[in-house]
């Protein structure tokens, strides 16, 4: 619960930080300096972000709260500019200074972030131990509930439905037992021994199903794309071979996504896969450089969580 709690916390700072990034994007420059300021300075009021700036090469700089001097212990979390997932972690024990790298004019700079670990990790500790004290409440509750079931109950009837249920019994084996036991046994045995049939006639209506819809994958209309937390294409149909001037869609395995869509849009690209951690599904609309031709396209994305809540893979449908 901790770590699912700190991953959805690192998550939503990475969120923040693209759109501050996109926001302070046009205000770079001498002639904003104070707008500039402001802007951090409303961010900056975040409890869990305690200073905010901007460096260039050149030495340019806006600075916002108090910042560390450099005998402070602090962690250093750089967020990858190329992917669709930062490196590194937050660190909850101590500050952590969160970088993004962009591009202005020709020029590098970065905005930087200190992250108030230890306010972060009093609210992933508050969170854990609500969610641990509400599990056990649940499962006392459950357990209380068995134990006097279990009083009104024979175990003989039980121990039996138990065994054939724990040897994967058949349908008939249950009707079987359905008609030596009394009561609501025997009501439970017929129960199960429908569920299995319907269990069985289901399986086969989704064997039947996945073949169809593994067909449509093939050959749909739209370009259908999947790519990996690298920004790599792991799956692709023949739609999008087409659409990519590629033989076939084998030859599209491993090669990253960036390398089809022209350099204005990726940071576009990024933000709408960014919109992934909070929503499933996300639009936006593309120009892809094939052939060193422009092609716009409408791109539809949906997100594939793990249990943890992390994002995986990504799918991707194109339509020009």
């Amino acid at each position: 619960a901790m770590n699912s709690i700190s991953t959805t916390a690192s998550q939503q700072l990475i969120l923040t930080t693209r759109n501050l990034r996109e926001v302070v994007h046009p205000l770079i420059g001498d002639a904003y300096h104070k707008t500039l300021k402001d802007v951090l300075r409303i961010f900056v009021q975040d409890p869990r972000i305690t200073a905010a700036r901007i460096t260039s090469t050149n030495g340019w700089k806006v600075t916002t709260g108090p910042w560390p001097d450099a005998s402070t212990d602090i962690t250093h979390w750089t967020l990858d500019e190329q992917g669709i997932h930062a490196t590194g972690k937050l660190d909850l024990a101590r500050p952590t200074l969160l970088t993004e790298p962009f591009l202005h004019d020709g020029k590098t700079y970065h905005l930087e972030l200190i992250i108030n670990g230890p306010y972060l990790r009093g609210q992933v500790r508050t969170t854990a131990i609500h969610s641990v004290a509400t599990a056990w409440l649940l499962l006392a509750v459950l357990t209380l509930a068995g134990l006097l079931a279990l009083r009104h109950w024979l175990t003989s009837p039980l121990q039996r439905l138990g065994k054939l249920t724990a040897t994967h019994a058949s349908a008939p084996a249950f009707d079987e037992a359905a008609d030596e036991l009394v009561g609501e046994f025997g009501q439970l045995a017929h129960a199960l021994g429908r569920m299995l049939r319907h269990i069985d006639k289901v399986t086969d209506t989704l064997r039947q199903r996945e073949q169809a819809f593994s067909h449509l994958y093939q050959f749909a209309p739209a370009a259908m794309l999947s790519i990996g937390t690298d920004g790599r294409i792991t799956d692709a149909n023949r739609r999008a071979a087409e659409l990519l001037h590629l033989s076939d869609e084998q030859s599209l395995h491993g090669l990253p996504v960036l390398d089809f869509i022209a350099p204005r849009d990726r940071a576009a690209f990024r933000q709408a896969i960014d919109r992934l951690q909070l929503d499933r599904q996300h639009h936006c609309e593309l120009q892809l450089i094939i052939d060193d031709q422009p092609r716009d396209v409408a791109v539809q994305l949906a997100g594939v969580l793990t249990a943890e809540q992390t994002l995986s893979e990504v799918r991707l449908a194109l339509v020009d």
